[in-house]
């Protein structure tokens, strides 16, 4: 079990969900 791999994946889904949310505002 690697904490950081868990965070990783949870950064990601994050970052997916803003993208899907405000993809204009990352672009």
């Amino acid at each position: 079990m690697n904490p950081s791999r868990r965070i990783s994946r949870s950064r990601g889904k994050r970052l997916a969900l803003i993208h899907m949310e405000f993809p204009s505002a990352i672009l």
